[in-house]
C-alpha cells in the first residue's frame, strides 16, 4: 500500500530539482553512451539501466494502445493457508473425496467465498497437479485420479451454490463449451460455478463439435458464449468458431468470451482470437462480462 506524505512548497521544489537533476543525468548517460568515458570504456550497467527505464514504459504503452488487454482482478487475501492447499492435494491423490469435501465445507463455514475456493484452492491444486506431471513428479494415472476428485468436489460445490442462489429467467444465459470438442471439464465446471455464484444462468457442454455449437447458438438465445482454448493451435479454431457463431447467432449482440491459460503464456494470441473478452482469470472475466452486459441494458 502506498503511503502519502504531505510536503510544503520548499520541499516540493527541492524534490522537483532532484528529479530534474536525475533525469538530466540519465539523459546524459543515454546521449553519451556510444562514446567511451575518460578511462576509455563504456559504463555498460548504467547504460542498460537508463535504456530500460526509458524503453519499457514506451513498449508497454504501445502494446496497451494497439493490443487487447487481458482482464485481471485484484486478489484479496483469501482465508486460505498452505496447509489447506496441501490437504486438498493429499485428498485428491488418495481418492479422498470425503476428506476434500470436509475441507471445503469447513472453509465455507469460516466465510471463505465460493469463488475463492473454486479458483484459488481447487484451480490452483489442479495446476499444481499438472506441473507435477510435467516435471515427472507424478504419473498420468495419479494426475487423472486427482483431477477426477477435484471435478467431483467442484460439482458438489456447484450444488451447494445453486441451492443458495436464486436465478430467474431475467438472469443472463451463458453457453460454455470447449473448442474442437476438447475435454476441459474441470476448467469449465469452475467457470460455471463462478458464473452461477455471480447471478448468471448457464448451459454447459464440456465437449461439443463445431456443428453442435452452431446449432445451439442458432436455435437458442444466449447473452454470451464462453469458449475454452487450451492450446496455441486451438486459437485458430476458436477464431473460426467465433466468426461463424456471430453470423448465425439468434442474439446479434452476443458477447463472446475466450478463456484459457494459453493467453497468460502467450498474451499476443488475445488479438488473434477475435473475442470480446479474452483472458485466463475466470473471476476477472465474469466481472467484465457482467459490466459489458449491464452497458447493453441486460440486468445482472
Amino acid at each position: 500500500m502506498c503511503e502519502e506524505r504531505w510536503i510544503d512548497g520548499l520541499d516540493a521544489r527541492e524534490s522537483m530539482d532532484r528529479a530534474n537533476s536525475k533525469s538530466d543525468q540519465e539523459e546524459s548517460v543515454l546521449n553519451t553512451s556510444v562514446a567511451p568515458n575518460i578511462g576509455g570504456s563504456i559504463d555498460t550497467a548504467r547504460l542498460i539501466k537508463s535504456v530500460a527505464l526509458r524503453a519499457i514504459p514506451k513498449v508497454a504503452q504501445t502494446r496497451l494502445a494497439g493490443g487487447q488487454s487481458l482482464p485481471t482482478r485484484t486478489r484479496l487475501k483469501p482465508a486460505l493457508t498452505v496447509r489447506d492447499t496441501k490437504a486438498l492435494r493429499k485428498a485428491a491423490l488418495n481418492d479422498g473425496f470425503d476428506d476434500g469435501l470436509k475441507l471445503i465445507l469447513g472453509l465455507l463455514s469460516q466465510g471463505v467465498s465460493t469463488q475463492v475456493i473454486a479458483v484459488d484452492l481447487i484451480g490452483d491444486c489442479a495446476r499444481d497437479l499438472g506441473e507435477s506431471w510435467s516435471s515427472d513428479e507424478l504419473g498420468f494415472s495419479e494426475v487423472t485420479l486427482g483431477c477426477g476428485i477435484l471435478a467431483q468436489l467442484t460439482r458438489e460445490l456447484f450444488s451447494i451454490t445453486s441451492l443458495k442462489t436464486v436465478l430467474g429467467s431475467h438472469c443472463p444465459l451463458v453457453f460454455l463449451g470447449g473448442v474442437n470438442g476438447a475435454q476441459h471439464s474441470l476448467g469449465l465446471s469452475v467457470a460455471e460455478l463462478i458464473l452461477v455464484d455471480s447471478g448468471f444462468r448457464t448451459h454447459l457442454e464440456p465437449s461439443i463439435s463445431e456443428s453442435g455449437l452452431m446449432q445451439h447458438v442458432s436455435e437458442h438465445w444466449y447473452d454470451a458464449v464462453a469458449l475454452t482454448v487450451g492450446t496455441e493451435e486451438a486459437v485458430i479454431a476458436a477464431r473460426r468458431y467465433i466468426q461463424k457463431l456471430r453470423a448465425i447467432s439468434r442474439n446479434r449482440n452476443v458477447v463472446v468470451v475466450a478463456a484459457g491459460n494459453v493467453f497468460s503464456r502467450y498474451p499476443l494470441l488475445a488479438k488473434q482470437v477475435d473475442a470480446d473478452l479474452v483472458g485466463s482469470d475466470g473471476v476477472a472475466l465474469v466481472q467484465q462480462l457482467a459490466a459489458m452486459l449491464n452497458l447493453r441494458g441486460q440486468s445482472i
